[in-house]
C-alpha cells in the first residue's frame, strides 16, 4: 500500500478479510461495503451461474443456514466496525438500494457516484 501512494497508483483489495484486517482499513482512502439483506445474498449467489434445482436448492439451504447466521454473527459487526473507523470515506451500498440483478461494473459505478456526492 505504501509502494502504492508513493507511485501514485490504486490498490484495490476486496474480500470479506478487508473488513477485519483494521491496517487495511487504516491505510485506505476508501471502502465500498456490499451491506446487504439475507433475500439479496442468496440471490446473488444463488443467480453467478446456472445449475440443475436440486443443486441450488442445496446452495440456497447451506446459504440460508451456514453464510448468512455466519455474516450475521462475524462479518456484519466487523463491517459496522469499519463504518464507524472511516466514517464518510465508507460507502454502503445498501444505501442506494442495489438488487441482484446488478452487475459489478454497476456497482462500483454507484461506489464511486456516492463517494462524490
Amino acid at each position: 500500500m505504501a509502494a502504492a501512494r508513493i507511485s501514485g497508483k490504486s490498490v484495490i483489495v476486496e474480500g470479506h478479510v478487508v473488513v477485519t484486517a483494521l491496517e487495511l482499513a487504516d491505510a485506505a482512502d476508501f471502502a465500498v461495503v456490499l451491506d446487504e439483506n439475507e433475500e439479496t445474498c442468496c440471490a446473488r449467489r444463488l443467480g453467478r451461474r446456472a445449475r440443475p434445482g436440486d443443486e441450488n436448492a442445496i446452495l440456497e439451504r447451506y446459504i440460508r443456514e451456514v453464510v448468512w447466521p455466519a455474516y450475521s454473527k462475524y462479518g456484519c459487526p466487523a463491517q459496522d466496525v469499519l463504518a464507524t473507523r472511516l466514517g464518510p470515506k465508507c460507502v454502503r451500498l445498501s444505501k442506494l438500494h442495489l438488487d441482484a440483478g446488478h452487475k459489478p461494473g454497476v456497482i462500483v459505478q454507484a461506489a464511486l457516484d456516492a463517494l462524490n456526492r
